[in-house]
């Protein structure tokens, strides 16, 4: 079964407003794929999830964090990564390379060929995408998914 890791961007889009990232869940929580986190990861998606502006629209961050945990697997990384400037794509990547996951789901937008924004992302996550990049995961789609190259 693919391993998957959901950057919080994606979990929070997909509850908050469906789309593509709600596809994603949903496949999820159907159990199309494995979904795995970190204690990090879900402690980013509850600080997240409880910002007044998300609070107004999606409620609940306690409640919603507890039930992604229930249906993740969580692992403890042991390997720590510093090679991007925000601390919280270095614990997305931690986490991936802990599971041995097949893919990284995030809503960032990528050129394949230099993993290069086409909106949306700053370059410090063009930075830890092209470092993402170099651990192994590579593009295949100019949407949302990086697969670890096996």
């Amino acid at each position: 079964m693919i391993r998957a890791v959901l950057d919080t961007n994606t979990i929070v889009s997909g509850v908050g407003w469906g789309g593509s990232p709600g596809a994603v869940l949903d496949a999820a929580l159907a159990g199309r794929f494995e979904m795995v986190t970190s204690p990090s990861l879900l402690d980013e998606l509850r600080r997240v999830l409880s910002y007044p502006k998300l609070q107004a629209v999606i409620g609940g961050a306690d409640e919603l964090t507890e039930l992604l945990a229930l249906a993740s697997v969580v692992i403890n990384p042991t390997e720590t990564v510093a090679v991007s400037r925000d601390p919280d794509d270095d614990r997305l990547i931690e986490a991936a390379l802990a599971a041995n996951a097949d893919v990284i789901v995030t809503c960032r937008q990528l050129v394949a060929d230099g993993l290069v924004p086409v909106w949306g992302a700053d370059a410090h996550n063009t930075a830890s995408l092209r470092t993402a990049a170099r651990l192994g995961f590579r593009e295949v789609s100019r949407r949302t998914y990086l697969v670890r190259a096996r």
